[in-house]
């Protein structure tokens, strides 16, 4: 395994290495090789290793299984790191050490085997030093420049938040699912009036596969009656490698309008039924008309479309003939939403309309204009007539004004 993407496995019939991939790799006979030495001695040990442990453990009936992980790191600097290796037989831990080629030391806990002695350490640690992390850290190095495109990508997930009643009771399950992941490594969290909730109430948080590649965390909480009741508020927050800061999901509550509007030259006005500000997006906007769902055909919009602070809106809308006005019909909106408890439901009665009342802010609009006008108009007036008399004024006093050639005839 190249991280979590399997290049070649042990066929203990044929007792060969399998390749996953790159069967022509120019240094496949060398690689074939290599994971044939490794993989038929460690075959061998674990055979060995669980007769052993079956009459160790007086574990001689039934059918039981004798587990191992062995693997190495390399670390962002490109240095080899340690070598990891795990022994489980029928769940139970039985050894696990870590092998430091830096420092040529093996550390070990061994709650169950025997003690070894000075020379089967030092027959282990010559495998590990000259065999083992070697042929590791070289088949690490060459996958991981075959495969960097794919091990070292990052892809954001999606997030949601969901929630549904419980049959046969009055509880209620909120869920954060993250999906479409990569690489696996995710934080999911989920709060309750900015708290986290305990990890005892809390199910689910296992990371599984998705069949591209990614992965998915589901994390789920069981409200009770009571605690509905008392409003309090939950969220999620995410962390994960392909994210600069936390993303936080909270259910938000949809504001709901139902709009109307006279058409130009026309005797009929458009209703509207507009949800905006909610998330999560999935939402149900429904147009009745007398009790009756208004066929599809019959209305525009419907589209969600996203608000600039990342939540979502609808609209939809119907044009109402003036035949139809006049047969009164009433007309509502329904609305069910994540973040409701149950539907919301906005009506407008046809009966209780009036033409002229709904004219009448058209009407005084109008009128205000006017005033205005008029009383820039008369301001206007007003400045020309007093700019005219001031100009008159002063033309007078220059005409008994002294002028030098006056002077020089008194003179």
């Amino acid at each position: 395994m190249l991280d979590d993407l399997q290049v070649m496995y042990y066929d203990s019939i044929t007792r060969q290495a399998v390749h996953r991939s790159y069967n022509d790799s120019t240094h496949y006979d060398e690689e074939k090789s290599d994971a044939g030495v490794i993989f038929r001695d460690m075959y061998n040990d674990m055979k060995t290793r669980a007769f052993y442990l079956k009459e160790h453990l007086n574990h001689t009936d039934g059918i039981h299984v004798q587990q191992r992980l062995a693997g190495c790191e390399l670390l962002d600097n490109g240095k080899p790191g340690l070598f990891y290796f795990w022994d489980a037989f029928s769940g139970l831990n039985m050894e696990e050490f870590t092998f430091d080629m830096e420092k040529n030391n093996i550390q070990m806990k061994m709650p169950w085997m025997v003690t070894w002695d000075q020379v089967k350490r030092l027959k282990v640690q010559f495998m590990y030093e000259n065999v083992y992390h070697p042929i590791c850290i070289k088949v690490l190095q060459r996958y991981l420049n075959m495969e960097k495109n794919s091990v070292m990508r990052k892809v954001k997930p999606r997030v949601r938040l969901m929630r549904k009643m419980l049959p046969d009771s009055q509880e209620l399950q909120i869920s954060c699912l993250a999906t479409g992941f990569y690489p696996r490594h995710i934080n999911l969290t989920l709060f309750r009036d900015g708290h986290p909730v305990d990890d005892d109430q809390i199910t689910g948080g296992e990371i599984l596969p998705n069949g591209d590649g990614t992965y998915q965390m589901r994390k789920s909480l069981v409200i009770s009656e009571e605690d509905l009741r008392k409003g309090h508020k939950y969220n999620c927050t995410m962390k994960h490698l392909n994210l600069d800061n936390k993303l936080d999901i909270a259910f938000v509550k949809p504001r709901v309008r139902l709009t109307r509007k006279m058409l130009p030259d026309s005797q009929g006005f458009q209703i509207g039924c507009l949800a905006t500000g909610f998330y999560p997006r999935h939402i149900n906007l429904t147009l009745f008309k007398d009790g009756h769902p208004v066929d599809d055909d019959q209305i525009t919009g419907g589209e969600i479309l996203p608000n600039g602070d990342g939540t979502y809106q609808m609209r939809k809308s119907l044009v109402i003939s003036g035949e139809e006005l006049s047969e009164g019909h009433k007309y509502n909106c329904t609305m069910k939403h994540l973040n409701l408890d149950n539907k919301l439901d906005i009506t407008f009665d046809v009966a209780e309309y009036e033409p002229g009342s709904f004219n009448l802010s058209v009407v005084v609009s109008v009128l205000v204009i006017m005033c205005v006008a008029v009383l820039i108009i008369t301001y206007f007036i007003i400045w020309m007539k007093k700019r005219a008399a001031g100009q008159g004024s002063e033309t007078s006093v220059s005409d008994y004004s002294l002028t030098p050639s006056s002077l020089q005839d008194e003179t």
